[in-house]
């Protein structure tokens, strides 16, 4: 990988940090998918700090969930379900108050909720 090419993705990388950073306390921005990108691009460029990123204290604690050694508690997934499902309902409403949802979208919204349910259950 060129020099160039592994500092723009290093660059990339901190910006989406940044990113999921601002998203924890601004509503309506995601957080989740920018800490995703920036776990890609520092895997790609540095390595070492992908590792400080994911082994900092705030994610630590998450990582024997997302590697798969441990289980879900039966209350957390309890916990997430409901959060996702208010979530969902919060935009829905949201979005048909605006005039702006046909039935067709409201059917895929409530399906890919209904799917990410069962993921989170059977994980």
């Amino acid at each position: 990988m060129s020099q160039m090419r592994r500092w723009t993705m290093a660059i990339s990388g901190v910006t989406c940090v940044v990113l999921g950073a601002v998203g924890v306390v601004l509503p309506g921005m995601p957080t989740t998918i920018f800490l995703i990108a920036a776990v890609y691009f520092l895997t790609r460029s540095y390595p070492a700090l992908e590792r400080r990123l994911v082994r900092n204290r705030f994610f630590a604690r998450f990582l024997p969930y997302v590697d798969g050694k441990i289980r879900l508690s039966t209350r957390a997934k309890l916990a997430v379900i409901a959060v996702m499902w208010i979530s969902v309902s919060i935009s829905c409403l949201g979005i048909a108050y605006a005039g702006a949802i046909s039935t067709w979208m409201l059917t895929l919204i409530l399906g890919l909720a209904a799917i990410g349910s069962l993921v989170v259950w059977f994980r």
